[in-house]
């Protein structure tokens, strides 16, 4: 239902080519008319959306001269990005002021200058989004809040294997076809009735209650006709799916079911208290959750979809804290410690800063206005219904599982990342160049709100060129720290057809640097169903979501295993595995096709989803960074626009048509320059020096220089580890082991993302 997007690539063959000298490296050496520039790793200074603007250390060598002149070039910079494959390319680069360190009368410097901002127009200057990240000093809508809703959830504290089913109010029922039994349409989770009697299938076993809200016990006595009908949706899951067979649980987990907001935490038994050096903070340890407590104030913290919540017990009513409001002793956790996931919701730590700025980053792609949106049908339950949005002049249909609005005499669509606009609810569709005025005023108590992170960027006769940030997809700035959801409860559309609404609570959220957000759902012990759209029970794969936008979901991670229950966590997986979240796991059923979400262990039918919604292969969807994976970047090379001659690193480059990059293989990458444009270098020795009247001196020992330096040494060679471990994941059917890497007790799954709900029919 997805054919009517079609991408076009704009990008030839040498622009893929020059993307992947990221992998190569910095420094890079550019042919220009004036003699070869060596241009040393971008310093970025402030991202905004696709803008880029910050500085590089630059030399160049002028034929008249023997010694190659050293400066700073400042730099604004539009940017494609493909998240999946972690590239930017500067595809727009602007170079508005050139600095030297010396004049030097011998040659025209201005000349030079004024030739090197001309070629720059057609660099092709290409990285890896990881050293972006972890290099730029600043994004734009860092330390925003929204209206976001920071109400707790309730939260339910155990000491023994337990699983938190939810549902999204009271209970709706739906008949099953040709059968006696009826099906809660308004939860993820497979509960049926039949007569009074309610069961809940749990993979391994059943339950049943007299009443949804308390009372589950296994039973082994099912209705034959019940488990016929499982059985056979089991069947066609099983066939689609390479999983391997869940593991028995020695112990079923007990049942807590919710019709309100809420998160499970538990024990293994009573707590155990673990003390964290150099802090009053106690971590506890049997638990796989985030749990600590702080002795100070005696106060127990956890964290919850990037939110934290304090509480003298573990049992009652918790508060919300804001992240600039919780102990500065959390800010004292090392990185690569047994705690230190929590790293990325503690405000001013280095993870914190590389999640807003990842956050920040959008997915970009070129969309063919010829094609795009011509077979795009609209759905509704029913004639539209269109309900205000508050604080703005827009409006929105409630009963649609897409994202429609209404403004003025135009409507509008929102469908994988895409406007698409037409002059009546139902089309014909084609691709906006512009969307409407107010989409920057919508609340976060509105369902629509995601809408505001889709850009429309630009536009030709032939092509729009858009994006969309991480928020479209459930992860938010909020202050100082990103967060999952806005905390708003949305109220379901409920007619003929059951459309779900974005969620935020009751899923066990959870974040690390490496991996993004991924699902936890409250698990303690063992297999558990839980299943979303995609055929069967939960209807034909397409709109709405639990999570965010149409057929995007986090990925999972897994129940945790030891031998019994087990709190020992996976081990932190890193960006670039695609369809593979916690590889090696083999408890997952990720599958493509229709299929019932039955039996195994977590068995999720994700229709073989990428990371970016304008790739996905199964809706025919390509965006302009599609075609070179992560671990291809290395076997491109540019020396000739088009060609792949695997040229050695060091050796000198030939003939560069169309001034695209090399990585001049020889070169430390050790020279930077500051906002002043001076240019410094580290010597062999580690000090540091500055480049003045084209030669290199001790630079001035004073912490406003040397200690930026070293930072921004730093930053470099943390998002070099971090290029490279992506690397390392792509060639790898593994979790590999980076140089540097959170501890193994996260969770764990896939990229920042939201997801797709089910939808039923009564």
């Amino acid at each position: 239902m997805f054919k009517y997007l079609t991408i076009l690539t704009l990008l030839s063959v040498s622009t893929f080519a020059a993307w992947s000298q990221s992998s190569a490296g910095w420094p890079k050496e550019i042919e220009s008319s004036q003699g070869n520039i060596i241009l040393y790793q971008p310093q970025p200074q402030k991202l905004t959306g696709q803008q880029l603007t910050g500085v590089a250390a630059f030399s160049i060598a002028p034929a008249a001269k023997k010694e190659p002149l050293f400066g700073a070039l400042f730099f604004d910079a539009t940017l494609d990005i493909d998240r999946d494959a972690r590239t930017y390319l500067m595809k727009s680069l602007k170079i508005p002021n050139i600095k030297f360190s010396a004049a030097d009368s011998t040659i025209d410097l201005e000349k030079i200058k004024s030739s090197i901002i001309a070629d720059a127009t057609t660099w092709r200057l290409s990285g890896s989004l990881d050293a972006l990240i972890a290099t730029t000093e600043e994004a734009s809508n860092s330390g925003k809040k929204d209206d976001f809703k920071n109400t707790p959830p309730k939260i339910i504290y155990t000491t023994k294997p337990t699983t938190l089913i939810v549902i999204d109010g009271q209970p709706i029922l739906q008949a099953i076809e040709k059968s006696g039994f009826k099906r809660v349409v308004n939860t993820p989770y497979l509960i049926f009735q039949d007569q009074s009697t309610y069961y809940l299938y749990g993979g391994e076993i059943w339950y049943t209650s007299s009443q949804i809200n308390s009372g589950w016990k296994t039973t082994k006595t099912v209705p034959k006709d019940l488990q016929k009908i499982v059985d056979a949706n089991k069947d066609k899951t099983e066939k689609a799916s390479t999983a391997k067979p869940a593991e028995k649980s020695a112990v079923p987990p007990d049942v807590i079911v919710s019709t309100e907001p809420a998160e499970l935490i538990s024990t293994e038994g009573a707590p155990q208290f673990s003390p964290i050096k150099e802090t009053n903070l106690l971590a506890v340890k049997n638990s796989k959750d985030n749990i600590f407590k702080d002795i100070t104030s005696q106060n127990y913290y956890v964290l919850k979809s990037g939110r934290w919540f304090a509480n003298k017990s573990l049992e009652g009513n918790w508060e919300f804290v804001p992240a600039e409001e919780i102990p500065k002793d959390f800010s004292k956790l090392e990185p690569g410690s047994d705690y230190d996931q929590v790293l990325s919701s503690v405000p001013g730590t280095q993870e914190a800063k590389d999640a807003i700025l990842d956050a920040s980053i959008p997915q970009t792609a070129t969309v063919d206005r010829k094609t795009a949106g011509k077979e795009l049908k609209v759905e509704y339950d029913g004639t539209p219904q269109f309900e205000k949005v508050d604080n703005t002049d827009l409006l929105y249909a409630k009963n649609s599982p897409q994202t429609v609005i209404k403004s003025g005499a135009k409507f509008y669509v929102v469908e994988n990342g895409v406007w698409f606009e037409g002059s009546s609810a139902t089309g014909p569709w084609e691709v906006a160049t512009s969307r409407p005025a107010d989409v920057d005023k919508i609340p976060a108590s509105s369902p629509v709100y995601n809408t505001k992170y889709v850009y429309i960027y630009d536009y030709t006769p032939e092509v729009v060129y858009v994006g969309y940030t991480p928020s479209y997809l459930g992860c938010y700035i909020y202050g100082p720290t990103v967060v999952y959801g806005t905390g708003w409860m949305y109220s379901p559309w409920y007619g003929s057809m059951y459309y779900p609404r974005p969620y935020t609570w009751g899923f066990n959220m959870g974040y690390n640097p490496w991996t993004g957000w991924s699902i936890g759902f409250g698990f303690s012990t063992g297999p558990f169903h839980f299943g979303f759209s995609t055929g069967g029970f939960y209807g034909s794969f397409g709109y709405g979501g639990w999570f965010g936008p149409p057929i995007y979901r986090p990925p999972f991670y897994p129940p945790y295993h030891r031998p019994l229950y087990g709190y020992n966590r996976p081990g932190y997986g890193r960006p670039g595995y695609g369809n593979r979240p916690n590889i090696g796991n083999g408890n997952q059923n990720i599958g493509g096709g229709n299929q019932i979400n039955i039996g195994g262990d977590v068995n999720i039918n994700m229709g073989n989803h990428t990371n970016n919604l304008y790739a996905d292969k199964k809706n025919k969807i390509q965006g302009v960074n599609s075609g070179i994976k992560g671990n291809e970047l290395s076997k491109i090379d540019v020396s000739r626009p088009g060609a792949n001659n695997d040229r050695r690193p060091g050796t000198r480059p030939g003939s560069n048509a169309g001034g695209n990059d090399r990585f001049n293989g020889g070169r430390d990458n050790n020279v930077f320059a500051d906002r002043d444009g001076n240019v410094f270098q580290k010597d062999k020795t580690g000090n540091w020096q500055q480049n003045n009247n084209n030669k290199w001196d001790k630079a001035p020992q004073r912490p406003d220089v040397t200690d930026k330096l070293n930072q921004q040494q730093v930053n470099r060679d943390r998002g070099n580890a971090r290029q490279n471990t992506y690397n390392q994941a792509n060639r790898q059917t593994s979790r590999p082991s980076p140089s540097y890497q959170p501890s193994n007790r996260s969770n764990v799954g896939g990229r920042p993302g939201g997801g797709a709900g089910g939808r039923g029919r009564r």
